[in-house]
């Protein structure tokens, strides 16, 4: 089993992708100032009118809201990860794997992966490192890159014990974007690469990534 993290670790791709935001917006015209013919009524529809009609053009009746990000409770604290969010979907060696990354203006990064073993599909559903039948997850934390002292892993093989395991929920999946949650304990790293009892506590985690 250690040999499948290993691989799933490896073929996991950090890509990035801009964090994409508009907002919808409709377009009201008001009809002020054709009665009154004084300056309140001119005001208000001239203003109207034009704020009205300006944002309606411009908008074209709206458009949906996108922001990509990454963001859960780590010990108590909400943590953000909204630079460079993205979800690679790949192929390697008869293996499909989702990768789930973001990090902080800070550089803390996250990252989250999924492994299908062969004949297998990555969907809507709960994924959990206790099941290890159809399925492979792992996830690291580190709070100063490239520091092991300062990272935390978690998943089939790599968690210290499995009191609160790692469970990643996707709740919606097409060919554009996948979100979800996630949730578990995330365990010190020696210097060796092993875990051990230092732990954070990951709740209320949720991801909402586009797929490059």
């Amino acid at each position: 089993m250690q040999k499948f993290c290993a691989l799933f670790l490896t073929i996991l791709l950090f890509t990035a992708c801009s964090k994409n935001t508009s907002i919808e917006t409709d377009g009201n015209s008001n009809n002020g100032g054709n009665n009154g013919g004084n300056n309140s009524g001119n005001n208000g529809g001239n203003n109207g009118g034009n704020n009205g009609g300006n944002n309606g053009g411009n908008n074209g009746g709206g458009t949906n809201t996108a922001t990509y990000y990454i963001k859960a409770s780590i010990d108590g604290t909400t943590t953000t990860f909204d630079v460079m969010p993205a979800a690679t979907l790949t192929s390697a060696f008869g293996l499909t794997s989702l990768g789930l990354t973001g990090a902080t203006s800070s550089q803390a990064v996250i990252v989250l992966n999924i492994g299908a073993l062969p004949g297998k599909t990555i969907g809507p559903g709960t994924y959990t490192e206790t099941d290890i039948s159809s399925f492979i997850i792992s996830g690291t934390y580190s709070a100063v890159p490239g520091s092991l002292s300062a990272s935390y892993a978690a998943g089939n093989s790599l968690s210290y014990d499995n009191s609160n395991p790692l469970k990643i929920v996707i709740s919606a999946m097409d060919s554009k974007t996948v979100k979800g949650t996630f949730s578990g304990n995330f365990w010190g790293t020696t210097t060796t690469g092993q875990t051990n009892s230092t732990k954070k506590v990951i709740s209320s985690g949720e991801f909402n990534l586009q797929i490059q």
